[in-house]
């Protein structure tokens, strides 16, 4: 099975942050924040949901891309959009891990004390 390729625009922008156009790196998260949106609504869990606000988990994948992006353009593993949603699934894992003890704190208490 073949990789899917990036669009022409995700390309050219890679290209150019490998070329050193700062701009650019602002342009492709821009690019690609409906992208991480959707992402994150379709899977991030209700009780977490409940905890933290979609936007900060996207703005925290925005982070991580902007700091992996040198070594993800220099190895090129897959495409970029798959790099990416492997950002995001691996922030919604440190989301939960993060809030979990706190989840079985509040949210899973309250619930059994309204049920």
């Amino acid at each position: 099975m073949a990789i899917p390729s990036d669009s022409q625009d995700t390309a050219d922008l890679l290209e150019d942050i490998a070329g050193g156009d700062s701009a650019a790196l602002e342009q492709l998260l821009q690019l690609h924040r409906p992208y991480l949106n959707r992402l994150v609504r379709m899977r991030i869990e209700p009780a977490l949901n409940a905890r933290i606000d979609v936007s900060d988990v996207v703005q925290e994948v925005q982070l991580a891309i902007a700091n992996d992006i040198e070594e993800f353009i220099s190895r090129r593993p897959t495409s970029f959009r798959i790099w990416v949603r492997r950002k995001t699934l691996d922030e919604l894992i440190a989301q939960r891990r993060r809030h979990v003890g706190a989840l079985k704190r509040s949210v899973l208490k309250d619930c059994l004390l309204y049920t």
